[in-house]
């Protein structure tokens, strides 16, 4: 696997009650702060990550976070690059 294909998840410690998750591949990296409420964001990564090693072919992770269309168009690039890499 070349390292454009690796997919890295750093989920940092809790500060304040809120926790940084960054996710790289390759030059790409997108990072974000998910809320708690009203979905356990975080858990759902960890389970969709899994669900992935397993070899499904999709999951699904609800990202909740502060509302912003920027953060929102920011992670829809980072998608679509990862899958152009792939």
């Amino acid at each position: 696997m070349s390292e454009s294909q690796r997919l890295r998840i750093d989920i940092d410690r809790p500060e304040s009650g809120w926790l940084k998750v960054e996710m790289n591949s390759g030059d790409q990296k997108y990072g974000f702060y998910p809320s708690h409420v009203p979905y356990d964001s975080v858990s759902e990564l960890v389970n969709a990550l899994l669900k992935i090693l397993d070899a499904y072919d999709k999951a699904m992770v609800r990202l909740m976070g502060k509302p912003s269309s920027e953060s929102q168009s920011s992670f829809k690039r980072w998608l679509e690059k990862r899958a152009a890499v792939s």
